[in-house]
């Protein structure tokens, strides 16, 4: 993945589109726990932002023992990360590496936790946000922190009000999921009897946004679309 996905001509590329900033997916926590030689090659990703002035949000796709139980999670099936306490060592001990490494690096934007938990309640999730924080802060007090909501992000009320002034909350807008994840239907139409079209869409990202405003934080949407197999995508 490092050495042959993202490339330099990538960012000339994307840089071209207009694209500001990229979120850069961690896709597997096995490639840093114990390879420094990989950190070298994130360091090139990080180079080639820098020549072309796009920011990074380095995003931690893949945990030990996963925290949700798709294959995207990186242990297929299991959703272990959030109740197991050696397993959050190891990730608290990885975005502590990651941030002192990068404390400086003022292309990278900041760090997003958790791709889609997924915790069985909220008490746990929010500990393990809290861990990674302040591991994250004993060396790097620079970055921006990104929280998602559980349940692949759409349960945002589960995370707490952050203390800590440059944290972001997050989430990913894939609504309604039987067309944009499932790729069944066609917008605009009726789905599952409920309107599906531009009104609609509207009303559920002001749904989603409701606790976010709430409690005043800055609001990041890090995913959004549909499959390709969708109608009309």
């Amino acid at each position: 993945m490092l050495e042959y996905i993202v490339t330099e001509e990538n960012f000339i590329d994307v840089k071209s589109m207009g694209i500001n900033s990229i979120r850069l997916s961690l896709n597997t926590y096995k490639d840093f726990e114990n390879n420094s030689h990989n950190f070298g090659k994130l360091d090139n990703i990080i180079e080639f932002a820098e020549k072309k002035n796009i920011y990074l949000i380095i995003s931690m796709r893949q945990s030990p023992g996963g925290h949700n139980p798709s294959n995207h999670s990186g242990n297929d099936g299991k959703n272990e990360l959030l109740d197991n306490y050696e397993d959050q060592q190891r990730i608290i001990t990885l975005w502590r590496t990651i941030a002192d490494r990068y404390v400086n690096k003022s292309i990278i934007a900041g760090y997003d936790l958790l791709n889609e938990p997924l915790a069985p309640n909220s008490t746990i999730l929010n500990k393990v946000y809290g861990d990674i924080s302040q591991a994250i802060r004993d060396v790097d007090k620079n970055h921006i922190l990104f929280l998602e909501g559980n349940n692949w992000t759409k349960s945002m009320d589960w995370v707490d009000n952050p203390t800590d002034n440059k944290t972001v909350l997050s989430f990913h807008f894939y609504d309604p999921g039987s067309y944009a994840v499932d790729g069944q239907g066609i917008y605009p139409s009726i789905i599952q009897g409920q309107v599906f079209n531009k009104d609609a869409l509207r009303e559920r990202l002001l749904e989603r946004l409701k606790y976010i405003r709430n409690i005043n934080k800055p609001i990041f949407v890090g995913e959004f679309g549909a499959v390709t197999s969708a109608e009309n995508y």
